[in-house]
């Protein structure tokens, strides 16, 4: 088992990248839960043929 390299992240505190990023982080998890939701729908279908 590979151990984790830890890395200190420096976070800028230019309020438009902080704001950015928060809206990118948003946008992920909204598109990841529809991607879920999407292949559920997909998976569910197949089943019931």
């Amino acid at each position: 088992m590979e151990k984790v390299k830890k890395e200190k992240v420096t976070i800028s505190l230019n309020p438009e990248v902080l704001i950015s990023s928060r809206k990118q982080a948003i946008d992920e998890r909204t598109n990841l839960s529809a991607l879920i939701e999407r292949l559920l729908r997909e998976y569910l279908s197949q089943k019931s043929k």
